[in-house]
């Protein structure tokens, strides 16, 4: 029987030693008090240790090429019925409340799934539903976040297991950048780099709708109703859905899910 939470921990406050095309963990200048949340079923999430990958510089960050000559990826090719959504009502018979770790509290309230983090650099946390795997698909989810510094992550991970330590993750930073990674036995790497781009909107409070289309190896990815970027990979072709948050400055973070959508993709 699959548990219904599954979720890892990307990183180590012990880890000091900063690597080249990293961001520090300097905590930036604080921006104003988090949005008071409801807080209905207040859990956290457990801890795992897993390897210490310190944030990327801001010298990472590249600006999204400008299109040359190529035809946008169409976010609604070959797209048909709703495979499953949630509204975070307490209708759709998953309660995203993993069991409590310290680190995160969890909870839904006023039909959105809000994370907030109670302490910084003791790497990422995720929730997943455990009970809904899909393959080819179009999955999308809106995410508010309340209280966030310039280096602070959130997004959705997606074809996941459901021990959570294997998945794709598409994210973005506070800064106004989007990167995906490939988390294999809970060691992450960059599929795509941090790329920055004016379809995000950065800072708190901030609302960006984040969409990802995928068929067997292909992706595309959107934020906003805008593209960003696609690649190819065949690691994993099915799997389950959650939702990512990282803080990696002050503590804090606040973030808000809502209307996870994913619909069935299917080619000629």
């Amino acid at each position: 029987m699959k548990s219904q939470t599954a979720l890892a921990l990307i990183g180590s406050a012990l880890f000091l030693a900063p690597v080249a095309c990293q961001f520090s963990s300097t905590a930036v200048s604080p921006t104003p008090q988090p949005t008071s949340l409801p807080t209905t079923a207040i859990v956290n999430t457990p801890t795992l240790d897993i390897s210490a990958t310190p944030p990327p510089s801001a010298t990472c960050c590249t600006p999204s090429p400008e299109p040359q000559g190529t035809v946008t990826p169409d976010p609604n090719l070959g797209v048909g019925d709703i495979l499953y959504e949630d509204n975070f009502d307490g209708q759709s018979g998953w309660n995203w409340s993993p069991p409590p770790d310290g680190i995160v509290v969890w909870n839904i309230a006023s039909n959105q799934l809000n994370a907030v983090m109670q302490q910084t650099n003791f790497g990422a946390r995720w929730n997943i539903r455990p009970d809904i795997s899909a393959g080819d698909q179009q999955v999308s989810v809106t995410v508010k976040t309340n209280l966030c510094y310039e280096h602070d992550e959130y997004g959705l991970l997606f074809r996941g297991n459901d021990l959570g330590t294997n998945a794709y993750i598409f994210k973005l930073n506070c800064g106004g950048a989007a990167r995906v990674e490939l988390l294999q036995n809970l060691q992450q790497s960059p599929l795509i780099e941090w790329t920055t781009n004016p379809a995000i909107v950065a800072g708190a409070p901030a609302e960006n709708t984040l969409k990802v289309w995928m068929a067997q190896d292909q992706f595309h990815f959107y934020v906003n109703d805008n593209y960003l970027f696609s690649l190819k990979n065949s690691n994993y072709v099915e799997g389950v859905s959650g939702f990512y948050i990282r803080d990696r400055t002050n503590g804090g973070e606040s973030i808000s899910f809502s209307h996870l959508v994913a619909k069935e993709v299917k080619l000629p």
